[in-house]
């Protein structure tokens, strides 16, 4: 069947307000040592060291099957993913092969602050 009307453009979408930012800001380990550092009046290449061998040793416990638990954040758990079947909008079946992941479970003080920033 043929289509005997032609579609109607779109309309372009107004430009972002000046000042406003697009995407919202990701901290990395750079900015988190930065504000350690300055926190507790350590060198930053010292925080950094501590940093980083904290978070090898949290992503080693947790390949391990331990759970991490850091207070005030939350618990990280080691889980096993079964094999299944899915099926993407307008393509063929696939087959999401069986692996692991790590499962975060927050703390509640994080769920409240973050309950109490809503309001």
């Amino acid at each position: 069947m043929k289509m005997t009307t032609r579609p109607t453009v779109m309309q372009r979408k107004p430009e972002r307000e000046e000042g406003k930012a697009r995407k919202k800001p990701v901290i990395g380990l750079g900015v988190i040592t930065e504000k350690v550092a300055k926190k507790t009046r350590y060198a930053k290449s010292d925080v950094c060291n501590v940093l980083r061998a904290v978070l090898e040793l949290v992503a080693n416990e947790t390949v391990k099957g331990n759970t991490v638990r850091l207070p005030g954040l939350g618990t990280l758990t080691l889980i096993g993913r079964a094999e299944r079947v899915i099926k993407p909008f307008g393509k063929e079946r696939m087959v999401v092969p069986a692996h692991k992941t790590v499962k975060f479970k927050p703390a509640s003080y994080l769920k409240n602050a973050l309950n109490a920033a809503k309001k």
